[in-house]
């Protein structure tokens, strides 16, 4: 999915949703090349014990029982 303006193009994976790349669109060139491992966010959750827990946004798909899904409505404006 691309989001942008006159200044920034955004793109997002729509597998996961997951940051692709931020494109400052003045300069031509990337501002991040996108979210760690390809992951729009990950959390370490400490769990009793020496080996927390590290879960990020691949652990959700279109496939699996954690779905990531979005819907698009041209109406709305923001």
């Amino acid at each position: 999915m691309l989001l942008g303006n006159a200044s920034y193009e955004l793109a997002l994976s729509k597998t996961n949703g997951g940051i692709l790349v931020l494109l400052d669109k003045a300069a031509g060139a990337a501002v991040t090349l996108g979210s760690r491992n390809g992951c729009l966010w990950g959390s370490t959750i400490g769990n009793p014990g020496p080996a927390p827990d590290y879960v990020t946004g691949c652990r959700y798909s279109v496939t699996q029982s954690n779905r990531f899904s979005y819907s698009w409505t041209q109406q709305r404006k923001f």
